[in-house]
């Protein structure tokens, strides 16, 4: 399987929220034992990980699996303390063993000048 290619904006200091459906030839695909894991690297042999995603960690949430549906929610802290200009990613999906690679691209950090957001 091939991944689609995508970019991904973050903008900085902001809580980023994508949200993604699972469709093979337009049935939802069931996610109920599935984990999915992204990275963001420099460049595709970078050995240092700028951001590690997955559904372990909570920065990838499965919200509903039966109908295929998952978002990469990142808090606002986060994207605040990222400081990269663009970086590459690919997000994977493991069912049971079986790995699928479902996205690939650019990740792209837009600058914000306003920091720390405070009540």
């Amino acid at each position: 399987m091939k991944p689609a290619p995508i970019t991904l904006e973050i903008y900085q200091g902001a809580t980023y929220v994508k949200v993604f459906e699972w469709l093979s030839d337009g049935v939802p695909v069931d996610l109920t034992n599935a984990s999915i894991r992204a990275q963001l690297r420099s460049d595709v042999d970078s050995k240092r990980i700028i951001l590690d995603l997955s559904s372990t960690n909570g920065l990838i949430d499965i919200f509903d699996p039966l109908e295929a549906k998952f978002q990469i929610v990142l808090p606002a802290p986060l994207t605040e303390s990222l400081t990269f200009d663009d970086c590459v990613f690919d997000l994977k999906v493991n069912i049971d063993g079986f790995v699928s690679p479902l996205f690939s691209g650019v990740a792209v950090l837009i600058k914000s000048p306003t920091k720390k957001f405070e009540d």
